[in-house]
């Protein structure tokens, strides 16, 4: 909405003017309205948190897979939140035509603080909707540019139809935009869907590199870039990355991280908190960003595959990893108008949008190169990833299989190593997930961390488009794509198939096919004996450098379900008197016992902080229970005692079903209370019959206030009946 004193003024003034030029260089573009974009299938969309609890996440969160010799830490560090939402409560985008969306310009809340426009039609469904806000899209991006929406208006008209609608929470986004789609003056409505990081962070490396750990980075080698680097290291190209921002600065409570210390950035903009500073609250964003430009050859850390290119952090992703179809379009325009050659969107969403396809629509028309992640869900391939305009990146591991998250379709266009937490194929002792520096709760403190999802191989295929860039400058978004998919190494059945597209990217031969020197020979097949590493971590252990091993080391931390009785109560220590049976979170605030808040007996356990600040944290007690195949009823009883001085979503206290992968597989209880009791609950458990599952009790805290949330748990029972 416009605040400036004298906008209203100017703008009613410019408004015949500026809607006889909107509509007169609409014209010029077409001899004909451009048809409705077709709306995708999509999963029914829930209206609140709470209405859809069997509904299966669309990025899954982390496999808890502990690294052996090293303590468990950052399992939590992901989404074991439950289902996601798929749309903005209480908002849809509305695109206006013609004069109309030159009028909505001047629009202002009355004294019932419902905004009237000037449009008959709008404002009858304003009242009815109880919108509070009617905001030109447009203007956020003039804050980011610099420029007014005055000049935006005139330059770029197909920006200005653009409104964010906020209204009351309790309609159906689905109803309201359908309703405002009946006013002729709106080109289309729909809701502002959301989108998420697809990625899955696993255990950090748990040390600070002081030297080179690139012989880690499995990854590199599967994708020819040390090849490559001989011819090309991305110099001069610039690359936005779409995400959580990145830590590029030591700006308040933000510190730019140790190994993108020779990173080159160009400012960028923040569309979360609008300013101008794009730093990263979660994590995710900086790890993205070393795959593409880490500082390499800095005698620290890890390599990245255009290590010599410019990037652009824009933040459009919030601290939780989720952000709307209305920052991420204006994160994409704002880097296609600021010149980004690449735009890297680890992030992907089950629903698109008109809005989504528009922006990247108009960055392609720009000549941005935009690489999108397909998502996590290990079914169709989501947006914008699917979008025609957007090159669409899948998952490979360490052997060059599709990874089982990894989504596939006709619209997936490359692969690219996305790791696989779940196995240890080259031997190093670790997971093979992608090794990049980053942070994990406190930004000011990096290590190494390992993750795995489409989110870490959509920026490989970024930074091969940089080293193609760089060796020739000329050459087109769409020739650099083609020379990826020509000469990509083919997976699966001979030519493109729906798995792995056109194949895994190979940076030298891209390099050759684009006008670098002749093809080097493909990188051999990777063997489960690579070199014996030679670090030494500073943390306490291990105390010598791993040897690997063909064989992937025994977990140490993984539980190993007690044998059930063949009736009864199958949980074990589910008073908390006792040892065993629990596994407690060791995150930033770490589950425990406790003796101060109990429901029976002398203990219980308290999960999160009760009183001080919380900057975003996981804290969680799981067990592991195999249910009877013949049980005829499985019922889940337990009491808890919520405390907490956020609100909901920022924080949640949630008790959940996950399955040995630490899948989400029901959603037993997510909700905020500050009730400050005892409340028992019970589920029905009966579904898992003959599975083996986590009982899961956490609270996430988002960090935005710092404001602590906590839940205590007590009798906790699985009673099985034959």
């Amino acid at each position: 909405m416009i605040k400036r004193p004298e906008s209203a003024r100017i703008l009613r003034n410019l408004l015949t003017a500026l809607a006889l030029l909107a509509v007169t260089l609409a014209s010029c573009t077409k001899g004909s309205p451009a048809p409705r974009p077709t709306q995708p299938v999509a999963v029914p969309s829930p209206v609140s948190p709470v209405s859809t609890a069997t509904a299966i996440p669309a990025q899954p969160p982390a496999t808890p897979t502990p690294v052996p010799g090293l303590p468990q830490l950052g399992v939590e560090s992901v989404n074991t939140i439950g289902d996601k939402l798929e749309m903005v409560p209480g908002q849809v985008i509305v695109k206006l035509q013609g004069a109309a969306s030159v009028q909505a310009l001047t629009a202002e809340p009355e004294a019932d603080g419902i905004v009237e426009t000037g449009l008959a039609f709008i404002d009858r469904l304003n009242e009815s909707f109880r919108v509070y806000a009617f905001e030109p899209l447009i203007e956020p991006l003039a804050r980011a540019t610099g420029e007014s929406v005055e000049t935006l208006s005139v330059e770029r008209p197909k920006l200005l139809g653009f409104y964010l609608v906020s209204f009351d929470p309790q309609y159906d986004p689905d109803e309201v935009a359908s309703a405002y789609e009946a006013d002729p003056n709106v080109d289309y409505a729909e809701p502002n869907y959301l989108a998420y990081i697809s990625d899955e962070p696993l255990t950090p490396m748990n040390f600070t590199p002081n030297d080179p750990y690139f012989s880690f980075q499995w990854h590199m080698p599967l994708i020819q870039a040390p090849q490559a680097w001989d011819v090309s290291t991305g110099q001069n190209v610039l690359i936005a990355v779409l995400d959580t921002g990145v830590a590029y600065e030591d700006f308040g409570n933000f510190r730019r991280a140790p190994d993108l210390g020779t990173t080159r950035f160009v400012s960028g903009y923040d569309f979360i908190n609008s300013d101008s500073h794009a730093n990263d609250d979660q994590g995710h964003g900086t790890h993205v960003a070393g795959t593409i430009a880490q500082s390499t050859n800095n005698a620290q850390g890890v390599a990245g595959v255009a290590f010599n290119a410019s990037l652009m952090p824009v933040k459009v992703l919030d601290g939780r990893g989720q952000g709307s179809h209305d920052a991420i379009a204006q994160g994409i325009v704002y880097a296609a108008d600021r010149g980004a050659r690449i735009i890297n969107l680890s992030l992907s969403g089950r629903t698109g949008s008109s809005t989504l396809a528009e922006a990247v629509d108009y960055a392609a028309s720009k000549g941005s190169l935009v690489v999108a992640a397909a998502g996590n869900s290990g079914s169709r391939v989501e947006y914008p990833a699917a979008y025609e305009s957007v090159l669409a990146v899948g998952a490979v591991g360490f052997d060059r299989r599709r990874v089982d998250y990894s989504n596939f379709g006709s619209q997936i266009d490359l692969v690219a190593p996305g790791g696989d937490t779940d196995v240890d194929l080259n031997g190093d002792s670790y997971p093979d997930g992608v090794l990049q520096e980053t942070f994990q709760g406190d930004p000011t403190q990096f290590g190494l961390f390992l993750y795995e999802g489409t989110s870490m191989a959509a920026p490989h295929v970024s930074g091969v488009a940089a080293l193609l860039m760089a060796r020739n400058p000329g050459a087109t978004a769409s020739q650099v794509q083609q020379a990826m998919e020509n000469t990509a190494l083919d997976l699966g059945p001979a030519g493109r198939d729906d798995q792995y597209g056109h194949g895994l990217v190979q940076a030298a031969d891209a390099l050759a096919a684009i006008g670098g020197p002749q093809p080097v020979t493909p990188t051999p097949t990777p063997t489960t004996q690579p070199p014996t590493p030679t670090f030494t971590p500073t943390s306490p252990s291990p105390t010598a450098s791993p040897t690997p091993t063909s064989t992937p080391a025994t977990p140490t931390l993984t539980p190993t379900p007690t044998s059930p009785p063949v009736a009864g109560n199958i949980m074990v220590n589910g008073d908390f008197e006792g040892e065993g049976g629990w596994i407690f979170s060791h995150t930033r605030h770490p589950a425990s016992y406790t003796t101060q808040v109990v429901h029976g007996g002398a203990r219980a356990a308290r999960i999160g902080i009760v009183t001080g600040v919380d900057r975003y944290s996981y804290s969680s007690v799981v067990q592991l229970v195999t249910i009877p195949a013949d049980a005829r009823r499985a019922t889940l009883t337990y009491w808890v005692y919520p405390t907490s001085e956020d609100v909901f979503p920022r924080d949640m206290q949630m008790v959940l079903v996950l399955n040995e992968r630490f899948r989400t597989r029901a959603i037993v209880d997510r909700t905020l209370s500050n009730a400050r009791q005892w409340v028992q609950r019970s589920y029905d458990m009966t579904p898992f019959a003959g599975r083996t599952v986590y009982v899961y009790f956490g609270v996430y805290n988002g960090g935005r206030t710092g404001k602590p949330s906590a839940m205590y748990v007590d009798d906790v029972s699985l009673i099985v009946e034959r």
